[in-house]
């Protein structure tokens, strides 16, 4: 930092209470001082571009010191003694960059517009409370930092930098904006820590903005224009709001990959959000939500979810598709399982030794193979968490019966738990279910919820009473052992998953539409390789979705029913009948292959036949796990400069 040909002068954090141009001089070009001053004259301090005097105790800049550094581009005084806006700087012409963050000024001079090349001017931490007109004249501005002063409006003078892309106005007393309009330009807008009460009509329309942090303010809604015209963001922050809920048009924010909406008031979260396809980051923390919709399993590409302090007692079995998951934060709510299709979540970099190697106990489970990225759960302060194993039926008072894993001695009385007569609704459903054309009666997932009910509401009212018809569109579940639709079943297999890297136990229930079903699942073989069946995607995703799987799908439902035989249901175990066959269980919502049942007369219970597995193939060449993404990731780069310089 000190030779002839130095570009850059550092005096920051030296507790300096004035500075020369001798002490300039000798940082430049060495101990000779007089050349020095006298080569900084003739060249008229061309050749310094930058000049840090941050964090010191300066009050004035020395006498000529625009003249002998007229070259100067950069210029930070953050964190002085400066009371007023130096003057001398104004004949910087050069400038492109100038902080006086951090002083004690209380006014900024009209002849602040002289500086026409300057780009960045951070004003934060001081006692403004408006900026000039004239600062419109500097037409190359695009970084402007104003928080943390007096400001109770938006200067007005910010409507004319049509070149301004950033503009930081957070920690002020904002209530309302007198300007009509921001500029188009603009790129990052933080608006935090305010006293807005309504999102401003300013913001409706800005076509290009990419991050909108509104923070810690007195909103209480969020309006729909904001949604359908502001189709650029990628960062959304309103958390720390008064917020009830989130209108249907936030699905119209396609590039989104940041939603904050924590410490809100918000009772639901609406199905379109399901319609984000590059949200990576999603933090609903400290609401008032009672459920999720199952919409959430269509975020392929989120890697951080939080779900801190709800009222939850279920996650969507949906859950089971965000394969790119790195972090779930779940503490204090009021879960007593979760949904089996979690397992499939696990880093599918862990092995079963991997995972309980290190462990307190000394058990080993056969745990099943994960195709996901999990690597931290947080599960805390879930008082109801329910921790079984076997076969369990949940009574009408939300009460559990657990049964072991081994079920040739249980009880007749038990017995009864299990196999329910069946309502005729109930029956009525699971038949008609059966008949609807693939894939619409054999997958779950919304994608085909809406042909699955188009096609019910065609039937004669004779045929399907709107009753039966109101609970197969709404109620419809898939059993995870044979796949087929079901709308009421109180009969699920528990298991502890464990997962994460602090390796912890996870309670988690499967799906079962009957008690033949939970026994069949319980012989799968957990730790296969080919647990989770892909046709043609190896990651899982998409497979089940493609045209030509559900054609597949309908030639393996047609060699089953050639090749099916029901008097084989009725035998003790319906494993030795299908030694030969494999289970897919906990492809949630999500598998096109059809089961076939036989209504047994004597106990209600539905039998299961399994169609043939034998295409399945293993989940290799899955894609590497994406890195947790960070604050930053959202934020310019130059926005957290601009916040340092």
């Amino acid at each position: 930092m000190g030779n002839a040909h130095s570009l850059e002068i550092d005096l920051s954090d030296r507790q300096l209470t004035s500075v020369t141009l001798q002490q300039l001089g000798a940082l430049v070009s060495g101990p000779s001082a007089y050349r020095i001053l006298s080569h900084i004259k003739q060249d008229r301090g061309n050749y310094v571009q930058r000049l840090y005097l941050r964090r010191n105790q300066l009050s004035y800049l020395p006498a000529n010191f625009e003249v002998l550094l007229s070259g100067l581009t950069d210029l930070s005084l953050r964190s002085n003694d400066l009371n007023q806006f130096p003057l001398e700087i104004t004949s910087l012409k050069q400038l492109v960059k100038l902080s006086l963050a951090g002083n004690g000024l209380t006014y900024i001079p009209a002849d602040v517009s002289k500086l026409r090349h300057l780009e960045w001017l951070s004003l934060s931490s001081n006692t403004l409370d408006d900026l000039p007109v004239e600062l419109a004249k500097c037409k190359r501005l695009t970084h402007l930092d104003i928080q943390k002063n007096r400001f109770k409006a938006i200067p007005n003078c910010i409507a004319q930098l049509y070149t301004l892309e950033v503009l930081l106005c957070q920690k002020n007393s904002i209530s309302a904006l007198k300007l009509e309009a921001f500029p188009p330009s603009l790129l990052t807008l933080n608006m935090a820590f305010n006293l807005l009460e309504a999102v401003p009509l300013a913001l409706y329309n800005l076509p290009n903005i990419q991050a909108l942090i509104l923070s810690s303010n007195l909103i209480t809604h969020i309006p729909v224009e904001l949604c359908l015209n502001n189709t650029s963001l990628i960062n959304l922050d309103l958390h720390t709001n008064k917020l009830g809920s989130i209108p249907q048009e936030i699905s119209q924010l396609k590039h989104l990959r940041r939603l904050n909406i924590a410490i809100n008031q918000i009772t639901e979260v609406p199905a379109s959000i399901g319609d984000l396809p590059r949200l990576e980051w999603l933090n609903v923390n400290d609401n008032q939500l009672t459920e999720l919709p199952d919409t959430i399993g269509n975020l392929r590409k989120l890697i951080k979810f939080g779900i801190v302090q709800n009222k939850l007692e279920r996650l969507p079995d949906s859950i089971g598709r965000l394969t790119q998951l790195a972090k779930l934060d779940m503490r204090r709510n009021q879960f007593r399982w979760l949904p089996g299709s979690l397992l499939k979540l696990r880093d599918k970099q862990d092995s079963t030794q991997s995972i309980t190697q290190n462990r307190e106990d000394s058990m080993v489970r056969a745990l099943r193979p994960g195709v996901g990225s999990l690597k931290t759960i947080l599960m805390g302060e879930n008082e109801h968490l329910q921790y079984y194993e076997g076969i369990v039926c949940e009574t009408a008072d939300q009460d559990a019966i657990v049964y072991s894993s081994n079920m040739d001695n249980i009880s007749a009385e038990k017995l009864t738990h299990l196999h329910p007569v069946g309502s005729l609704s109930e029956i009525a459903a699971r038949r008609l279910l059966d008949t609807l054309p693939a894939p619409s009666g054999s997958i779950s997932s919304l994608q085909y919820s809406k042909e699955r009910k188009e096609h019910l509401e065609n039937l004669p009212a004779h045929i399907l009473p709107s009753y039966t018809l109101e609970k197969i569109c709404h109620n419809a579940k898939q059993c995870e052992a044979c796949l087929r639709l079901y709308c009421d079943s109180s009969i699920y297999v528990a298991e502890l998953g464990c997962m994460g890297d602090s390796r912890i136990d996870v309670p988690v229930r499967f799906r079962m539409c009957s008690y033949r079903c939970a026994k069949a699942f319980l012989a799968i073989d957990k730790t296969s390789l080919q647990f989770y069946e892909d046709d043609y995607e190896a990651n899982g995703l998409e497979a089940l979705d493609t045209p030509s799987h559900n054609e597949l799908s309908s030639n393996i439902l047609q060699e089953s029913e050639q090749s099916f035989d029901s008097n084989m249901l009725r035998e003790p175990s319906i494993t030795s009948a299908a030694s030969a066959r494999h289970f897919s269980v906990t492809k949630c919502l999500q598998s096109s292959f059809r089961a076939l049942f036989s209504l047994q007369h004597a106990d209600q219970d539905l039998a299961v036949s399994v169609p043939n597995m034998s295409r399945l193939v293993t989940l290799s060449n899955v894609s590497s796990r994406p890195s947790l993404p960070t604050t930053g990731r959202y934020v310019t780069t130059d926005v957290s400069e601009l916040e340092r310089f």
